[in-house]
């Protein structure tokens, strides 16, 4: 297991259990459960945010000429509130955060390397989205988003590239 030294000793009471796999793998689907929550509340909390980008952008894109729309804009939407004027889409925009959720969690990949493989892949993930969720729920604190995306780092060094696009996320 090529971990830091830190989540190792972390680990050490679970690896002296009777079946230590079965326990680590559980853990492991849990951490990505808990991502796919977060990765749903956050697409919540920009969806349903009252930001003015987003509204100018909507204005925007309404006045779109047909030759440049998407060719599959019946399928996503384009707008967050429902226009008489345009196809209903196949998905909501209220339904893509829990779709993006469910499209994480119940991803081949996600489950082999989770459950199956115990790849501790998606803890640099869960605490790279841990400081996102943090930071974006409105009683979230800075110090602890910071920590999170610190104990990433350390986990994994070169997660520390996401830091810059959090940071202009969150300066806005």
């Amino acid at each position: 297991i090529r971990l830091p030294p830190l989540v190792l000793a972390g680990m050490g009471p679970i690896l002296e259990l009777s079946n230590p796999e079965l326990y680590l793998s559980l853990i492991l689907l849990i951490i990505d459960f808990l991502i796919g929550y977060m990765i749903e509340s956050i697409g919540l909390q920009l969806l349903f945010s009252n930001n003015p980008l987003i509204e100018k952008e909507e204005r925007e894109q309404a006045k779109l000429p047909e030759e440049i729309r998407p060719q599959n804009s019946h399928i996503f939407p384009i707008y967050r509130k429902d226009s008489k004027d345009e196809p209903l889409p196949l998905f909501s925009m209220d339904s893509l955060p829990i779709l993006a959720a469910q499209l994480y969690y119940w991803s081949p990949a996600t489950a082999m390397s989770g459950g199956v493989y115990q790849c501790f892949q998606n803890l640099v993930g869960f605490f790279l989205v841990a400081g996102l969720y943090n930071s974006c729920q409105p009683s979230g604190s800075y110090p602890l988003s910071a920590f999170f995306l610190a104990v990433a780092a350390y986990i994994g060094p070169h997660h520390v590239v996401f830091l810059i696009p959090l940071n202009l996320l969150l300066s806005q």
